[in-house]
């Protein structure tokens, strides 16, 4: 069955807009022109760029992907993190699209994929979408430097899944800079996702 996405016109005039040139997945001069792309360098293949998800969603558009099925293992790669709509020079809105192709494919009651199933089990089971336990939430923190669950607090310090459990130097920063400025600030123990990564 032949399915058709529909698009505004922004939309529409970006899937016309690429010229399939890969610059989206690759860093300028300062990052030596490597692949920045985290879907690039995992599927080694211009489909696996935001410019190939261009090329799908104009496929998309004007009905010629029969089965929305065999596009959705691409299509919930995207981190969304920005490299693309940085690096290209004629498209801003890449997200924007892939977002709605992620959409199209709820509406056709498509599948998850296996690993988007994966990344949805453990956001319900663990409250994070990495699958770590709660209890090493704030292992991040430093002795001595913030209290937590301190409900007399003037800040309370939504760190997030991303810092609390990988990047953990930015709320380790954060909660020095609160110290030294004496600062009465906050995290609470039993902080969960906050859902952005089922949002998208």
């Amino acid at each position: 069955m032949t399915t058709q996405i529909k698009m505004d016109k922004d939309d529409y005039t970006a899937l016309f807009k690429c010229t399939r040139c890969g610059q989206c997945s690759y860093g300028k001069e300062d990052a030596g022109f490597n692949i920045l792309c985290p879907v690039h360098k995992k599927g080694h293949f211009f489909t696996y760029s935001a410019g190939g998800m261009m090329q799908i969603a104009r496929n998309m558009y004007e009905g010629k992907i029969e089965n929305p099925e065999t596009i959705k293992d691409i299509a919930y790669l995207c981190t969304f993190c920005g490299v693309c709509e940085v690096n290209c020079g004629v498209i801003e809105n890449h997200g924007e699209v892939i977002a709605k192709i992620r959409n199209f494919l709820m509406d056709m009651d498509c599948s998850e994929s296996a690993a988007l199933s994966k990344v949805i089990s453990q956001v319900v089971e663990n409250k994070n979408p990495y699958g770590y336990p709660q209890s090493k939430r704030v292992a991040w923190l430093p002795e001595k430097v913030m209290d937590l669950d301190r409900m007399d607090a003037d800040i309370v310090y939504f760190v997030g899944c991303v810092s609390a459990y990988d990047q953990k130097q930015v709320p380790r920063a954060f909660a020095s800079i609160m110290s030294k400025l004496g600062i009465a600030c906050t995290v609470f123990s039993e902080e969960h996702c906050c859902g952005a990564p089922l949002f998208f």
